[in-house]
């Protein structure tokens, strides 16, 4: 009996600490768990209580209205300090915080003031439609009202938030805005769907607001964007459209000093480009793809007009001088790929591809009409001549994704100022041993008084995108794509034109 008398005792013992690790576990999971109170109350006016009064809060919760006696209730209020609103037609609004404790109700008594606008005001919605989809990403939003009564000074102030959550809250974008529109310029991001609403103010005081709209943003497909600079106002911005055209985004927004040739990363997840320093130098740096988080990679300085590429790496190979250099975006730090021993040449172009880099090599003192295209693995060795010194100057070589072809533009001649004339994309397969294979014009020279330059590789593996100018330096830059490859029908895709816009690239 003793013995079974233990086990009894040690089971019961067991049971008991299961049972304390169980309440412990629910008590942890209890105190970890989000806390929510209550709040109550009643809006009087004139010791009178309100009916219909607009209640909101921020943090976001449901919102309601006063019954026939001026009271609402609102349960699942997030703990801590919480913005009440209070809002009717014919009344100056009112403004309290609160704090909500959890599992207690909080009482708000409100007291609200007639304000002299007895008409009621009616909010409508121009763009984007309440419920919008595929909205851009820097929407113009636009609204108005009607009203029987006159308001002397109207100005608008607009809150936004986005998501479903909860505890969601809507920021202040816009204040005091005497116009019943407002454009967005910092990139919203894609696939989100926002809320926004507008409050009327005559002055400082505030005597309507609109309901909460909603519009869903775009999606974006990165794999089919080009990315390009355009002169806004004197500033290059730096844009991003289809492949196939349609509407462009701003990435930049005029954030700073011009931003140019913006070359995408190898996954399109990265933009870098070409900018001012606070010291006046130009510098590489690198943003997202949506024109956030802009970081300066470089400190030594770049030539404006050398061109620069992703590695496969992700990292970035830019000439400097003599020099063929590579910058880790992460740690900063930059290793020389190549040095020419000639420091009358220059490295004024890169691009990478399957293992192999191509550059364009320049030398001013033997005429501007020389240029030379070299091939060399990722670690600048089995350096080969693919081009040298043909006719007229060759510019932006672009290797394809697996490094097997690469298009360049050469002009036929070289105008008595150096311009070029009659510039036209080629392409060309480079061999497995890293020489090059015999070159081809792409179908269709460019028209007679304008020039084809920057070509780069398409994401699509098909397509070639390239800038088409006039010669004499007019007139809008036109970014072209045209087919790389010979099609079922035995010929090339058409010139077509996407946008206006200079330095195109898809990121080879």
């Amino acid at each position: 009996m003793r013995i079974i008398s233990n086990k009894i005792n040690l089971f019961v013992s067991v049971v008991l600490l299961m049972s304390l690790a169980v309440m412990s576990s629910c008590e942890k999971d209890k105190f970890e768990a989000d806390k929510y109170g209550t709040l109550s109350g009643t809006v009087t006016s004139d010791d009178v209580g309100v009916e219909g009064v607009s209640i909101t809060t921020s943090p976001v919760t449901r919102p309601i209205t006063t019954d026939a006696d001026g009271k609402f209730i609102i349960e699942d209020v997030p703990e801590g300090n919480v913005s009440i609103r209070i809002t009717k037609d014919g009344y100056l609004s009112s403004n309290v915080t609160v704090n909500v404790i959890n599992d207690e109700e909080t009482e708000v008594p409100v007291k609200l003031s007639a304000s002299g606008y007895s008409a009621p005001i009616s909010f409508v919605v121009h763009a984007p439609a309440d419920n919008s989809k595929e909205v851009g990403l820097n929407p113009k939003l636009d609204w108005g009202y009607s009203s029987k009564m006159k308001i002397k000074e109207p100005l608008y102030d607009v809150y936004m938030s986005s998501g479903m959550a909860k505890k969601q809250s809507f920021d202040l974008v816009a204040e005091n805005l005497t116009d019943t529109t407002f454009t967005i310029v910092n990139n919203l991001n894609s696939e989100t769907t926002y809320h926004w609403y507008v409050e009327l103010k005559d002055g400082d005081q505030v005597i309507a607001r609109s309901v909460p709209y909603t519009f869903t943003t775009q999606v974006v497909d990165s794999n089919k964007n080009v990315v390009y600079s355009k002169k806004i106002n004197g500033v290059y911005d730096i844009f991003r459209i289809n492949l196939e055209g349609g509407d462009s985004i701003n990435v930049t927004n005029s954030i700073a000093a011009s931003c140019e040739m913006p070359v995408f990363s190898k996954d399109r997840s990265k933009i870098a480009f070409l900018s001012l320093d606070d010291g006046g130098k130009t510098q590489i740096f690198v943003m997202d793809g949506n024109g956030k988080n802009i970081n300066k990679v470089t400190d030594s300085g770049i030539n404006m007009d050398a061109g620069f590429c992703w590695s496969e790496k992700k990292k970035i190979l830019f000439p400097k001088d003599n020099l063929l250099q590579e910058v880790d975006i992460e740690t900063l730090e930059v290793a020389t790929i190549s040095t020419l021993e000639n420091k009358n040449e220059q490295f004024k172009g890169v691009s990478s591809g399957g293992g192999k880099i191509i550059a364009l090599i320049v030398d001013d003192s033997r005429g501007k009409d020389y240029g030379t295209i070299i091939s060399m693995t990722s670690e600048g060795k089995n350096i080969q001549q693919l081009i040298n010194d043909g006719a007229g100057r060759e510019g932006a070589p672009s290797l394809s994704l697996d490094g097997t072809t690469f298009v360049y533009t050469i002009s036929g001649i070289m105008g008595y100022d150096g311009s070029m004339l009659n510039s036209a994309v080629k392409l060309s397969k480079v061999n497995p041993d890293g020489s090059m294979g015999i070159p081809q014009t792409l179908k269709s020279n460019p028209p007679g008084g304008t020039n084809d330059i920057n070509a780069r590789f398409a994401s699509d593996g098909y397509h070639v995108v390239f800038e088409n100018v006039n010669v004499d330096g007019t007139g809008d830059h036109r970014i072209m794509k045209i087919g790389s490859s010979i099609d079922t029908d035995g010929k090339y895709g058409n010139r077509t034109q996407i946008t206006t816009g200079e330095m195109p690239n898809m990121g080879f």
